[in-house]
C-alpha cells in the first residue's frame, strides 16, 4: 500500500505501541511543512486479552475493555494549537486497501488544496469527533488532550527523522 501511495507523492513512517497496533502516518512534504498528519490504525480482538483485564473488571464497574476496531484521523498543528479529527471510528476494517487509499488520497487532496483556517472549519464539518483542546472547559481535560495531542506529533516527528535518517 505504501508503493501506492508513494505514487502520490505520500510517504508513511509506522510503529508498534505498547498495546501492539501498529500506528501509521501518511504525509506529504507540504503537509509536514504545516505540521498535518493522517494517522490510522485498527485493534483487532487478537490484540486485546481479555484476561489481563479481569481482576479489574471485577474490581471496578465502570470498567471497559480497550476499544477495538479502525480509526483515521487528520492531526494538525496550527497557529500554536493542536487539533484531532478523528474522520471515521470501527465504520469500516481499516485493512480494506481501496478504500483507506482513496480516503488517504482524497484526504491530502483536501489538505493541500485548502488554508489552514479554512481546512480546520472543513474538517470540523466533516469529522465524527473533532478533538479541540483549546475549546474543552474542563482544565484537567483540556491538559490531558493537550498532553496527548503534543505526544502525538513528537513521535511522528521523530519517526520522520529516523526515516530520513535510515535512507541517507
Amino acid at each position: 500500500m505504501e508503493k501506492i501511495l508513494a505514487l502520490n507523492n505520500i510517504k508513511t513512517v509506522d510503529f508498534i505501541d505498547n498495546s501492539n497496533v501498529v500506528r501509521k502516518y501518511s504525509f506529504t512534504s507540504k503537509m509536514v511543512a504545516n505540521s498535518i498528519f493522517i494517522e490510522y490504525y485498527t485493534i483487532g480482538e487478537f490484540e486485546v486479552d481479555e484476561e489481563d483485564y479481569e481482576d479489574d473488571e471485577e474490581n471496578d464497574e465502570d470498567f471497559e475493555l480497550p476499544e477495538q476496531g479502525s480509526r483515521l484521523s487528520v492531526l494538525l498543528k496550527h497557529r500554536n494549537k493542536y487539533y484531532e479529527f478523528l474522520m471515521f471510528h470501527d465504520t469500516v476494517e481499516i485493512g480494506v486497501p481501496i478504500i483507506l487509499l482513496q480516503t488517504i488520497i482524497f484526504l491530502v487532496k483536501l489538505i493541500e488544496e485548502t488554508e489552514p483556517d479554512q481546512l480546520i472549519e472543513y474538517l470540523t464539518g466533516v469529522a465524527t469527533d473533532p478533538l479541540i483542546p483549546h475549546e474543552i472547559e474542563d482544565k484537567e481535560f483540556r491538559s490531558a488532550a493537550l498532553k496527548l495531542l503534543k505526544v502525538k506529533f513528537q513521535t511522528i516527528e521523530n519517526l520522520i527523522q529516523e526515516n530520513d535518517a535510515a535512507f541517507k
